[in-house]
């Protein structure tokens, strides 16, 4: 599988603000649940985003990322300050919510 940072290295007029990547796979091995046994191996189509480019345009680590999907098409966009801070009041509020209803049951 070629993976991003490889591909970049030898593409010299590379723009910064476009890349290209090949879709490649993740082996997946899919077990019993019961016995962990093996059942069965699988290929998903994946992409790998690797390098420094990311974090310099605002992927940084343990940031949230928002993705849309359409035809032919994938948008990855980082989430802004505000909206983190938005997604994990919302988690504690449900985490909240959670312990009430198991209290009431």
């Amino acid at each position: 599988m070629l993976l991003l940072n490889q591909r970049v290295k030898y593409k010299k007029n590379s723009s910064k603000t476009r890349r290209l990547l090949k879709v490649g796979y993740d082996g997946i091995c899919h077990t019993n649940c019961k016995t962990k046994v093996p059942t069965c191996y699988s290929q998903s189509p994946s992409l790998h985003l690797k390098g420094d480019w990311p974090k310099e345009t605002g992927f940084d680590t343990v940031r949230d990322v928002t993705v849309k999907i359409s035809q032919g098409c994938i948008v990855l966009m980082a989430d802004n300050n505000e909206v983190q801070e938005l997604r994990e009041q919302l988690y504690q509020v449900k985490q909240l919510i959670k312990g009430i209803k198991g209290v009431l049951v």
